[in-house]
């Protein structure tokens, strides 16, 4: 997959080991069940862009990270 990602221009692969399922979601708490459950050190977690439950979600989100004592960064600043 790198070789191939390399290929055709991108310079980084980035995965993610936490699955929201937020397009499938019923709502706020189905998306804060699912990415509290699983988060831990380290996690990247995968959400999907401007849907109404991702944005209601992820200031909760957020506040749970930093609960937790974790902290919350972008790809651009994972990579880095």
């Amino acid at each position: 997959v790198r070789r191939l990602a390399a290929r055709a221009g991108y310079p980084h692969v980035l995965g993610y080991d936490v699955e929201s399922r937020d397009h499938a979601a019923t709502g706020v708490p189905a998306v804060l069940r699912k990415v509290t459950g699983e988060l831990r050190h380290g996690s990247v977690v995968g959400l999907s862009l401007a849907r109404p439950v991702t944005v209601a979600a992820l200031p909760l989100l957020l506040t749970e990270i930093d609960r937790r004592g974790l902290r919350a960064v972008t790809a651009t600043e994972l990579l880095s």
